[in-house]
Protein backbone atom coordinates (compact mmCIF):
# COMPACT_ATOMS: atom_id res chain seq x y z
CA UNK A 1 0.00 0.00 0.00
CA UNK A 2 1.74 3.05 -0.97
CA UNK A 3 0.58 6.91 -0.94
CA UNK A 4 0.95 8.60 -4.12
CA UNK A 5 0.94 12.59 -5.56
CA UNK A 6 0.64 13.48 -9.40
CA UNK A 7 3.31 15.98 -9.98
CA UNK A 8 1.63 18.48 -12.53
CA UNK A 9 4.25 21.49 -13.64
CA UNK A 10 3.05 22.11 -16.83
CA UNK A 11 0.92 22.20 -19.62
CA UNK A 12 3.60 21.04 -23.10
CA UNK A 13 2.56 20.91 -26.40
CA UNK A 14 5.86 19.25 -27.62
CA UNK A 15 6.68 16.04 -28.59
CA UNK A 16 6.24 13.85 -25.57
CA UNK A 17 10.13 12.31 -25.03
CA UNK A 18 10.79 8.44 -25.81
CA UNK A 19 10.54 7.16 -22.31
CA UNK A 20 7.63 8.53 -21.84
CA UNK A 21 6.13 6.64 -25.02
CA UNK A 22 7.72 3.72 -24.56
CA UNK A 23 5.67 3.39 -20.97
CA UNK A 24 2.34 4.93 -21.13
CA UNK A 25 2.13 3.98 -16.98
CA UNK A 26 4.62 7.34 -17.00
CA UNK A 27 1.83 9.44 -18.44
CA UNK A 28 0.01 10.97 -15.07
CA UNK A 29 3.56 12.33 -14.53
CA UNK A 30 4.58 13.19 -17.94
CA UNK A 31 4.37 17.08 -16.86
CA UNK A 32 6.87 16.55 -14.09
CA UNK A 33 9.47 14.51 -16.39
CA UNK A 34 9.26 17.01 -18.95
CA UNK A 35 9.71 19.80 -16.63
CA UNK A 36 12.56 18.67 -15.03
CA UNK A 37 14.54 17.39 -18.93
CA UNK A 38 13.55 21.28 -19.94
CA UNK A 39 15.04 22.59 -16.54
CA UNK A 40 18.19 20.53 -17.57
CA UNK A 41 18.28 21.79 -20.83
CA UNK A 42 18.11 25.25 -19.77
CA UNK A 43 20.71 24.72 -17.32
CA UNK A 44 22.89 23.47 -19.69
CA UNK A 45 22.63 26.49 -22.34
CA UNK A 46 22.93 28.53 -19.16
CA UNK A 47 26.40 27.12 -18.40
CA UNK A 48 27.70 26.89 -21.82
CA UNK A 49 25.72 29.79 -23.55
CA UNK A 50 24.96 27.78 -26.92
CA UNK A 51 28.87 27.52 -27.54
CA UNK A 52 30.49 24.72 -25.91
CA UNK A 53 29.79 21.57 -24.04
CA UNK A 54 28.94 20.58 -20.42
CA UNK A 55 32.59 18.86 -20.32
CA UNK A 56 34.50 22.68 -21.55
CA UNK A 57 32.51 24.07 -18.87
CA UNK A 58 33.49 21.27 -16.01
CA UNK A 59 37.12 22.35 -16.62
CA UNK A 60 37.58 25.42 -15.09
CA UNK A 61 39.99 23.69 -12.45
CA UNK A 62 42.64 23.97 -15.19
CA UNK A 63 42.28 27.61 -15.22
CA UNK A 64 40.69 28.85 -11.79
CA UNK A 65 42.58 28.03 -8.91
CA UNK A 66 46.52 27.58 -7.48
CA UNK A 67 48.85 26.27 -10.25
CA UNK A 68 52.70 25.74 -10.26
CA UNK A 69 53.81 28.54 -12.97
CA UNK A 70 57.18 28.68 -15.04
CA UNK A 71 57.92 31.64 -13.28
CA UNK A 72 56.47 30.66 -9.83
CA UNK A 73 52.27 30.22 -9.08
CA UNK A 74 49.45 31.73 -10.29
CA UNK A 75 45.76 32.21 -8.29
CA UNK A 76 42.67 32.92 -9.92
CA UNK A 77 38.87 33.02 -8.67
CA UNK A 78 35.44 33.60 -10.03
CA UNK A 79 34.13 36.55 -7.22
CA UNK A 80 31.91 39.36 -9.93
CA UNK A 81 30.96 41.30 -6.73
CA UNK A 82 33.98 40.91 -4.62
CA UNK A 83 35.41 44.68 -4.23
CA UNK A 84 38.84 43.29 -2.84
CA UNK A 85 40.53 40.10 -2.31
CA UNK A 86 43.66 39.00 -0.57
CA UNK A 87 45.04 35.70 0.18
CA UNK A 88 45.60 34.39 3.78
CA UNK A 89 47.62 31.77 5.35
CA UNK A 90 50.35 30.58 7.17
CA UNK A 91 52.43 31.90 4.96
CA UNK A 92 51.67 35.33 5.96
CA UNK A 93 50.67 35.22 9.59
CA UNK A 94 46.84 34.96 7.84
CA UNK A 95 47.09 38.41 7.62
CA UNK A 96 46.36 40.29 4.83
CA UNK A 97 49.47 41.03 2.55
CA UNK A 98 50.13 43.46 -0.60
CA UNK A 99 51.85 40.54 -2.22
CA UNK A 100 48.95 38.63 -1.75
CA UNK A 101 46.75 40.73 -2.89
CA UNK A 102 44.18 39.42 -6.19
CA UNK A 103 43.11 41.74 -9.09
CA UNK A 104 40.50 41.96 -10.99
CA UNK A 105 41.77 40.25 -14.63
CA UNK A 106 41.37 43.11 -17.51
CA UNK A 107 37.87 42.83 -19.36
CA UNK A 108 36.98 40.31 -17.10
CA UNK A 109 33.76 41.16 -14.94
CA UNK A 110 34.46 38.37 -12.37
CA UNK A 111 38.04 36.58 -12.61
CA UNK A 112 40.95 38.07 -10.09
CA UNK A 113 44.00 37.12 -10.05
CA UNK A 114 47.75 37.27 -8.59
CA UNK A 115 50.92 36.05 -9.85
CA UNK A 116 53.20 34.56 -7.11
CA UNK A 117 56.85 34.41 -6.56
CA UNK A 118 58.06 30.36 -6.11
CA UNK A 119 58.72 30.65 -2.20
CA UNK A 120 55.12 32.48 -1.74
CA UNK A 121 53.74 29.28 -0.78
CA UNK A 122 54.76 25.56 0.47
CA UNK A 123 53.69 22.36 -0.06
CA UNK A 124 51.00 21.78 3.07
CA UNK A 125 50.58 25.39 3.78
CA UNK A 126 47.00 25.98 4.92
CA UNK A 127 45.07 29.30 3.31
CA UNK A 128 41.69 30.81 2.43
CA UNK A 129 40.63 34.21 0.69
CA UNK A 130 39.38 37.47 2.16
CA UNK A 131 36.83 38.64 0.41
CA UNK A 132 35.45 41.72 0.83
CA UNK A 133 31.88 43.31 -0.68
CA UNK A 134 29.44 46.33 -0.77
CA UNK A 135 28.47 46.12 2.92
CA UNK A 136 30.82 43.33 4.27
CA UNK A 137 33.32 41.08 4.36
CA UNK A 138 34.31 37.66 5.11
CA UNK A 139 36.81 34.48 4.73
CA UNK A 140 36.22 31.90 1.82
CA UNK A 141 37.44 28.87 1.14
CA UNK A 142 38.30 28.85 -2.76
CA UNK A 143 35.62 27.33 -4.82
CA UNK A 144 38.40 25.69 -7.11
CA UNK A 145 40.59 24.17 -4.17
CA UNK A 146 41.89 20.82 -4.61
CA UNK A 147 42.75 19.75 -1.10
CA UNK A 148 40.72 21.01 1.76
CA UNK A 149 41.64 19.47 5.43
CA UNK A 150 39.29 19.96 8.92
CA UNK A 151 41.27 20.92 12.02
CA UNK A 152 41.11 18.42 14.46
CA UNK A 153 40.48 20.55 17.33
CA UNK A 154 38.62 23.71 15.71
CA UNK A 155 36.63 21.73 13.09
CA UNK A 156 37.40 24.61 10.56
CA UNK A 157 38.17 23.50 7.13
CA UNK A 158 40.83 25.45 5.13
CA UNK A 159 42.25 25.00 1.59
CA UNK A 160 45.84 22.83 1.73
CA UNK A 161 48.84 23.32 -0.93
CA UNK A 162 49.18 19.77 -2.44
CA UNK A 163 52.41 20.43 -3.97
CA UNK A 164 54.95 16.90 -2.86
CA UNK A 165 58.16 16.96 -4.35
CA UNK A 166 57.46 13.48 -5.50
CA UNK A 167 54.29 13.82 -6.35
CA UNK A 168 52.43 10.29 -7.44
CA UNK A 169 52.50 9.43 -11.00
CA UNK A 170 50.32 6.67 -12.50
CA UNK A 171 51.65 3.51 -13.51
CA UNK A 172 48.74 2.99 -16.14
CA UNK A 173 47.82 5.82 -18.29
CA UNK A 174 45.28 3.99 -20.72
CA UNK A 175 42.95 1.57 -19.69
CA UNK A 176 40.55 0.23 -21.66
CA UNK A 177 38.42 -1.91 -19.43
CA UNK A 178 36.30 -5.24 -20.19
CA UNK A 179 32.89 -4.12 -19.28
CA UNK A 180 30.77 -7.07 -21.03
CA UNK A 181 28.96 -7.01 -18.43
CA UNK A 182 29.53 -4.43 -16.33
CA UNK A 183 29.56 -5.65 -12.79
CA UNK A 184 29.39 -2.34 -10.82
CA UNK A 185 30.51 -2.31 -6.70
CA UNK A 186 28.89 0.60 -4.95
CA UNK A 187 31.38 1.59 -1.91
CA UNK A 188 31.91 4.06 0.68
CA UNK A 189 35.65 4.33 1.38
CA UNK A 190 34.83 5.75 4.99
CA UNK A 191 32.10 2.50 5.78
CA UNK A 192 33.77 -0.09 4.20
CA UNK A 193 35.80 -1.42 7.05
CA UNK A 194 34.91 -3.93 9.86
CA UNK A 195 36.83 -1.49 12.63
CA UNK A 196 33.95 1.24 14.57
CA UNK A 197 36.25 4.17 12.69
CA UNK A 198 35.79 6.08 9.47
CA UNK A 199 38.19 3.80 6.98
CA UNK A 200 40.53 5.34 4.80
CA UNK A 201 41.97 4.84 0.94
CA UNK A 202 44.96 2.93 1.91
CA UNK A 203 42.74 0.32 3.83
CA UNK A 204 40.28 0.10 0.68
CA UNK A 205 43.08 -0.42 -1.60
CA UNK A 206 44.56 -3.21 0.72
CA UNK A 207 41.54 -4.97 2.03
CA UNK A 208 38.50 -4.50 -0.22
CA UNK A 209 39.60 -3.94 -3.29
CA UNK A 210 41.17 -7.43 -3.60
CA UNK A 211 37.63 -8.98 -2.31
CA UNK A 212 35.92 -6.80 -4.93
CA UNK A 213 37.86 -8.47 -7.67
CA UNK A 214 37.39 -11.80 -6.36
CA UNK A 215 33.78 -11.57 -6.72
CA UNK A 216 33.98 -10.55 -10.36
CA UNK A 217 33.27 -6.92 -10.16
CA UNK A 218 35.11 -4.66 -12.94
CA UNK A 219 33.79 -1.43 -11.87
CA UNK A 220 33.66 0.19 -8.31
CA UNK A 221 31.86 3.39 -7.81
CA UNK A 222 33.08 4.81 -4.71
CA UNK A 223 30.26 7.22 -3.06
CA UNK A 224 30.99 10.68 -1.28
CA UNK A 225 34.21 10.63 -2.43
CA UNK A 226 34.20 14.92 -3.25
CA UNK A 227 34.94 17.17 0.14
CA UNK A 228 31.91 17.41 2.35
CA UNK A 229 31.91 19.31 5.76
CA UNK A 230 28.99 16.73 7.51
CA UNK A 231 30.39 13.09 7.59
CA UNK A 232 26.87 11.89 8.57
CA UNK A 233 25.99 13.47 5.24
CA UNK A 234 26.93 10.24 3.30
CA UNK A 235 28.06 12.84 1.00
CA UNK A 236 25.63 14.62 -0.27
CA UNK A 237 26.31 18.21 0.60
CA UNK A 238 29.44 18.94 -0.92
CA UNK A 239 31.66 21.76 -0.19
CA UNK A 240 34.41 21.71 -2.46
CA UNK A 241 33.57 19.87 -6.27
CA UNK A 242 37.11 19.69 -6.76
CA UNK A 243 38.90 17.97 -3.77
CA UNK A 244 38.84 14.87 -2.73
CA UNK A 245 37.49 14.07 1.02
CA UNK A 246 40.71 14.71 3.49
CA UNK A 247 39.19 12.75 6.14
CA UNK A 248 40.39 9.31 4.01
CA UNK A 249 43.94 10.05 2.87
CA UNK A 250 45.70 12.04 0.54
CA UNK A 251 45.25 12.81 -3.10
CA UNK A 252 48.34 10.71 -3.64
CA UNK A 253 46.66 8.12 -1.65
CA UNK A 254 43.74 7.88 -3.48
CA UNK A 255 45.62 8.49 -6.91
CA UNK A 256 47.31 5.42 -5.51
CA UNK A 257 43.70 3.45 -4.65
CA UNK A 258 42.88 4.39 -8.30
CA UNK A 259 45.75 2.77 -9.59
CA UNK A 260 45.62 -0.57 -8.30
CA UNK A 261 41.82 -0.54 -9.22
CA UNK A 262 42.97 -0.56 -13.05
CA UNK A 263 46.33 -2.18 -13.02
CA UNK A 264 44.89 -5.37 -13.38
CA UNK A 265 42.69 -4.19 -15.71
CA UNK A 266 39.51 -5.82 -13.58
CA UNK A 267 37.94 -2.20 -13.12
CA UNK A 268 36.45 1.34 -14.89
CA UNK A 269 37.93 4.24 -12.85
CA UNK A 270 35.83 5.10 -9.99
CA UNK A 271 32.71 7.32 -10.62
CA UNK A 272 32.32 10.73 -8.73
CA UNK A 273 28.99 10.54 -7.02
CA UNK A 274 26.84 13.91 -6.31
CA UNK A 275 23.37 12.92 -5.79
CA UNK A 276 22.52 17.16 -5.67
CA UNK A 277 24.07 17.86 -9.04
CA UNK A 278 22.01 15.27 -11.05
CA UNK A 279 18.93 17.05 -12.20
CA UNK A 280 20.69 19.89 -12.95
CA UNK A 281 23.13 18.15 -15.46
CA UNK A 282 21.04 17.20 -19.58
CA UNK A 283 23.36 14.33 -20.12
CA UNK A 284 23.01 12.42 -16.74
CA UNK A 285 19.08 13.37 -16.98
CA UNK A 286 18.95 11.99 -20.52
CA UNK A 287 20.67 8.52 -19.04
CA UNK A 288 17.98 8.50 -15.85
CA UNK A 289 15.09 8.87 -17.88
CA UNK A 290 16.57 6.15 -20.24
CA UNK A 291 17.25 3.86 -17.37
CA UNK A 292 13.90 3.28 -16.80
CA UNK A 293 13.23 1.91 -19.68
CA UNK A 294 16.39 -0.10 -19.89
CA UNK A 295 15.26 -1.88 -16.93
CA UNK A 296 12.02 -2.89 -18.35
CA UNK A 297 13.78 -4.40 -20.95
CA UNK A 298 16.12 -6.68 -19.50
CA UNK A 299 13.02 -7.02 -16.83
CA UNK A 300 11.08 -8.17 -19.85
CA UNK A 301 14.69 -10.67 -21.00
CA UNK A 302 14.65 -12.10 -17.70
CA UNK A 303 11.40 -13.03 -17.22
CA UNK A 304 10.16 -14.03 -21.02
CA UNK A 305 6.99 -11.91 -20.38
CA UNK A 306 6.00 -9.20 -22.65
CA UNK A 307 4.05 -6.20 -22.08
CA UNK A 308 0.71 -7.69 -21.78
CA UNK A 309 1.64 -10.07 -19.21
CA UNK A 310 3.15 -7.41 -17.11
CA UNK A 311 0.56 -5.47 -17.25
CA UNK A 312 -1.88 -8.94 -16.55
CA UNK A 313 0.36 -9.21 -13.47
CA UNK A 314 0.09 -5.07 -12.26
CA UNK A 315 -4.04 -5.62 -12.62
CA UNK A 316 -4.11 -8.55 -10.82
CA UNK A 317 -1.73 -6.85 -7.73
CA UNK A 318 -3.87 -3.90 -7.84
CA UNK A 319 -7.42 -5.91 -7.64
CA UNK A 320 -5.27 -7.59 -4.72
CA UNK A 321 -4.68 -4.01 -2.75
CA UNK A 322 -8.09 -2.79 -3.41
CA UNK A 323 -8.86 -6.10 -1.31
CA UNK A 324 -6.73 -4.65 1.45
CA UNK A 325 -8.18 -1.69 1.47
CA UNK A 326 -11.49 -2.51 1.50
CA UNK A 327 -10.78 -5.01 4.37
CA UNK A 328 -8.98 -2.04 6.64
CA UNK A 329 -11.64 0.64 5.73
CA UNK A 330 -13.40 -1.40 7.31
CA UNK A 331 -11.48 -2.24 10.39
CA UNK A 332 -10.98 1.78 10.40
CA UNK A 333 -14.66 2.16 11.28
CA UNK A 334 -15.62 -0.69 13.34
CA UNK A 335 -12.33 0.49 15.37
CA UNK A 336 -13.81 4.46 15.13
CA UNK A 337 -10.14 4.68 14.58
CA UNK A 338 -9.92 9.04 14.17
CA UNK A 339 -7.10 10.88 11.89
CA UNK A 340 -5.59 13.75 14.00
CA UNK A 341 -3.51 16.93 13.00
CA UNK A 342 -0.30 15.03 14.55
CA UNK A 343 -0.81 12.01 12.21
CA UNK A 344 -1.57 14.46 9.30
CA UNK A 345 1.69 16.24 10.00
CA UNK A 346 3.88 13.37 10.19
CA UNK A 347 2.66 11.78 7.05
CA UNK A 348 3.33 15.07 5.61
CA UNK A 349 6.63 15.15 6.74
CA UNK A 350 7.55 11.57 5.80
CA UNK A 351 6.16 12.45 2.26
CA UNK A 352 8.73 15.51 2.38
CA UNK A 353 11.37 13.83 3.49
CA UNK A 354 10.99 10.96 0.93
CA UNK A 355 10.95 13.55 -1.83
CA UNK A 356 13.71 15.64 -0.93
CA UNK A 357 10.92 18.84 -0.78
CA UNK A 358 10.08 21.25 1.97
CA UNK A 359 6.85 19.98 4.07
CA UNK A 360 4.80 23.87 2.20
CA UNK A 361 5.89 22.09 -1.15
CA UNK A 362 4.05 18.96 -0.18
CA UNK A 363 1.10 20.85 1.19
CA UNK A 364 0.76 23.08 -1.80
CA UNK A 365 1.18 20.30 -4.26
CA UNK A 366 -1.89 18.18 -2.27
CA UNK A 367 -4.22 21.24 -1.70
CA UNK A 368 -3.81 21.69 -5.61
CA UNK A 369 -4.28 18.50 -6.85
CA UNK A 370 -7.14 17.62 -4.12
CA UNK A 371 -5.74 14.73 -2.91
CA UNK A 372 -6.00 15.29 1.07
CA UNK A 373 -9.13 12.90 0.73
CA UNK A 374 -6.51 10.26 -0.53
CA UNK A 375 -4.19 11.20 2.27
CA UNK A 376 -6.14 10.78 5.10
CA UNK A 377 -7.55 7.76 4.06
CA UNK A 378 -4.10 6.32 3.74
CA UNK A 379 -3.53 7.21 7.14
CA UNK A 380 -6.95 5.80 8.50
CA UNK A 381 -5.82 2.39 6.53
CA UNK A 382 -2.45 2.95 8.33
CA UNK A 383 -4.03 3.10 11.44
CA UNK A 384 -6.54 -0.05 11.13
CA UNK A 385 -3.03 -2.10 9.61
CA UNK A 386 -1.41 -1.29 13.34
CA UNK A 387 -4.57 -2.62 14.78
CA UNK A 388 -4.53 -5.63 13.03
CA UNK A 389 -0.62 -6.08 13.64
CA UNK A 390 -1.26 -5.44 17.17
CA UNK A 391 -3.97 -7.96 17.55
CA UNK A 392 -2.68 -10.83 16.06
CA UNK A 393 0.17 -10.16 18.81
Amino acid sequence: MTNSINYHIMENTTPKLGIIESDPWLEPYSAAIEGRHQHAIDKELELTNGKSTLSDFATGYLYFGLHRTKRGWVFREWAPNAKEIYIIGDFNGWKENGDYRMYRVKNSPGVWEVELNPNAVKHGDLYKLKVRWNGGEGERIPAWATRVVQDEQTKIFSAQVWAPEKPYKFRKKVFRAKIDPLMIYECHIGMAQNEEKVGTYNEFREKILPRVAADGYNCIQIMAIQEHPYYGSFGYHVSSFFAASSRFGTPDELKALIDAAVANAKFEVPEIMVEDRISQMVDEMRMSLESRKMTLEMYMQYTGMDMAKIRENQRATAAENVKTDLVLDAIAKAENIQVSMEDVDAELSAIAAQHGATLDEVKNIIKSNGNMGLLLANILRRKAAHVVIDNAK
